[in-house]
């Protein structure tokens, strides 16, 4: 089960689970009251045991705001300036991508 962490050192929120469990990308994170949340994994920690079993810490993408649209692009995780288009990836999934990643080819995204 992946769950949050505060990072000691650094104060910021990750998330720690099963090295076999939390890859980069966009993982399923268990909440505290029971509930789920998806987040964005950039970067994982080096494993290290945890009653004989792998486990890793997980890095989460920057929430960072933007004073024209608080829109993230779905394919680079990057704030959308500007006008957010609304684009489908290679598996079918619809959502929204900067004018950059809009421009490429459809088969050539990946949301999930």
């Amino acid at each position: 089960m992946i769950t949050y962490r505060k990072n000691s050192r650094t104060g910021e929120w990750t998330v720690f689970g099963p090295e076999h469990e939390l890859q980069v990308g966009i993982v399923t994170v268990c909440k505290k009251d029971g509930t789920t949340k998806s987040e964005h994994v950039v970067r994982l920690s080096k494993p290290f045991d945890v009653d004989g079993i792998p486990h890793v810490f997980g890095y989460l993408a920057k929430k960072t705001s933007n004073k024209t649209s608080n829109r993230i692009c779905d394919e680079c995780w990057e704030p959308i300036r500007g006008r957010a288009i609304k684009c489908q990836d290679s598996n079918g999934f619809v959502g929204y991508c900067c004018s950059r990643c809009a421009s490429g080819p459809w088969y050539e995204r990946s949301f999930a």
